[in-house]
């Protein structure tokens, strides 16, 4: 007589919770003064997704072969077209971990928690360079096929201060003037962390500039 398969035990509920490792990129501009009015510092260079036309940071999902340094260089390529780069010399890390998610996401979770890993490579550009290399991304995507514009990542590059990343609106808020179609991570997951290892690289230079 074959036996009936046991039922889900909380230990095997346990095992389908998830740990994704992702990274992240966060590209900036130094202010070259200090705003005492705002209180901003830097200027954060973020992208505007195809499909939710939120303003959003570079990231992306690791594969199983790549170390998270690998992932980062094929998902700067692949979301800006090949026209933005990241040195990693140049870069500056710091990792977290958090358990949000999209709503969309979380209705498909169905309860599951999934715990997100994340690297994130901190890394700032001049002036100049910036000015080139968004010229040059704008350039790309208008020369999409209509195809690859569908599966295109991106559509359009900007500057924002952290100062007015703080303070715009979530992107289900309602239309205004003043209302910017942010992913609401920035501020919820991202922008304390990365205001505080931006301060703490600006001070210790400050510091060596004293000595």
């Amino acid at each position: 007589m074959k036996r009936k398969p046991d039922k889900k035990t909380s230990r095997q509920t346990d095992s389908d919770n998830k740990r994704r490792k992702k990274v992240l990129l966060v590209p900036f501009l130094r202010r070259r003064e200090y705003d005492d009015v705002t209180g901003a510092l830097y200027d954060m260079v973020i992208f505007q997704d195809t499909l939710t036309r939120e303003w959003t940071l570079l990231s992306g999902g690791r594969k199983m072969t790549e170390t998270a340094f690998e992932c980062a260089l094929r998902e700067i390529r692949e979301e800006t077209y090949g026209t933005f780069q990241i040195d990693e010399a140049c870069c500056s890390t710091l990792r977290f971990t958090t358990a949000h998610r999209p709503e969309q996401f979380r209705i498909r979770d169905k309860g599951r928690l999934i715990l997100s890993d994340y690297d994130v490579y901190v890394f700032e550009m001049t002036p100049e360079e910036y000015a080139k290399r968004s010229a040059r991304y704008k350039a790309a995507v208008l020369n999409l096929t209509s195809k690859q514009s569908r599966y295109g990542e991106t559509v359009d590059v900007r500057l924002m201060s952290s100062s007015d990343i703080a303070s715009a609106y979530m992107s289900n808020a309602e239309d205004s003037d003043n209302s910017v179609p942010l992913w609401d991570f920035i501020r919820h997951e991202c922008l304390k962390r990365v205001d505080d290892h931006i301060l703490h690289f600006h001070d210790m230079e400050l510091q060596r500039q004293a000595c």
